[in-house]
């Protein structure tokens, strides 16, 4: 049985479907053999999974953009446990103003497939089966950028 473990190797489709499915077995580069236990293939793909995510994290940080998505999430939040707790008018209006916001953001969740077509657009046919997800969104990058 083989796992993909690391954002080097795994393909950007198999960890979309992971996203999308919220199932780990997409993470199975080779399927076990019949005789090994459930439990020990699940124990080895919530391992692979965990060291995804911090590498995930780890690449993400390195982006401006997402530290400050962070910092205007946390803002929101902090807002509606501020409305919350003193119920305040002046609270619960900068809230309401900020959920506007928050909202919108979230309307205008990511399209895995249009972002294959805006990287495909400027160096042709890629197979997302394939290219790692370090290596997309290295794309990614240097498509928000303009280069």
């Amino acid at each position: 049985m083989k796992v993909w473990d690391s954002i080097d190797s795994l393909p950007i489709y198999f960890y979309w479907k992971v996203i999308d499915t919220r199932s780990l077995e997409w993470l199975l580069e080779e399927k076990p053999d019949k005789k090994t236990p459930q439990a020990e293939v699940d124990k080895l793909l919530r391992a692979a999974w965990d060291k995804i995510e911090v590498e995930m994290y780890d690449l993400q940080l390195q982006d401006k953009d997402f530290i400050q998505n962070l910092e205007a999430e946390r803002r929101h939040y902090l807002k509606k446990i501020k409305a919350a707790v003193s119920q305040k008018t002046i609270d619960v209006l900068h809230y309401e103003q900020s959920a506007l916001i928050h909202e919108k953001k979230e309307k205008s969740k990511f399209d895995y497939d249009q972002s294959i077509v805006a990287i495909e657009e400027k160096i042709g046919q890629i197979d997302d089966k394939k290219m790692s997800v370090r290596r997309y969104y290295a794309h990614l990058k240097k498509l928000k950028n303009g280069k």
